[in-house]
């Protein structure tokens, strides 16, 4: 079932951990973590956002290395 307010509150979590991630904020990320424990859909995001991230910085270090060896 759709539920707009469980919506709302998990674009809520999913805002700052996105935030947090981009800041560094350990105790951010943990705190939404912990409210994934409890929502498997947040949970999911959360595994799909993160994998985003970690694609991301491998991406960015490929580059960085294509561009010290091409010197």
């Amino acid at each position: 079932m759709n539920n707009p307010k469980k919506n709302l509150e998990r674009e809520k979590w999913i805002h700052r951990y996105i935030v947090s991630l981009d800041e560094g904020d350990m105790d951010g990320i943990a705190e939404v973590l912990d409210a994934a424990l409890y929502d498997p859909e947040l949970e999911k995001i959360i595994a799909e956002i993160t994998l985003a991230y970690h694609d991301e910085e491998l991406t960015n270090i490929r580059s960085e290395l294509e561009k010290l060896f091409s010197q």
